[in-house]
């Protein structure tokens, strides 16, 4: 097992309309990923490439979250001003700061 960590983003609601979402952060910070759609184009799930790393939506539909792509992860400064353009853009409403949090992946060996 494979112990990793993630910028969580706490959005202050429940997200209802993932493509609303997904759109969003595309067109703010995509610059690739990927997405998981119905056959009417609803998005079901996505990983949004940024310069900041890949923000995914977690299981509870209520947290967003960073995994960065170099080993030293990102500086609180990084952190901020990405926490601060999610405010800004409407997709975080809740008054609650980033944390980071300890994720586990399972390796194949």
């Amino acid at each position: 097992m494979r112990k990793y960590f993630v910028v969580c983003f706490e959005l202050g609601y429940e997200v209802e309309d993932m493509t609303e979402l997904y759109n969003s952060l595309a067109g703010r910070f995509g610059y690739g990923g990927s997405t998981e759609r119905t056959e009417d184009g609803k998005v079901t799930d996505f990983k949004v490439g940024t310069v900041y790393g890949v923000l995914e939506l977690d299981y509870s539909k209520k947290v967003l979250h960073l995994r960065t792509p170099k080993p030293g992860g990102l500086s609180s400064k990084e952190i901020g001003v990405l926490f601060e353009t999610l405010k800004k853009i409407s997709v975080i409403k809740s008054d609650k700061m980033w944390y980071i949090e300890a994720k586990y992946m399972f390796e194949v060996v």
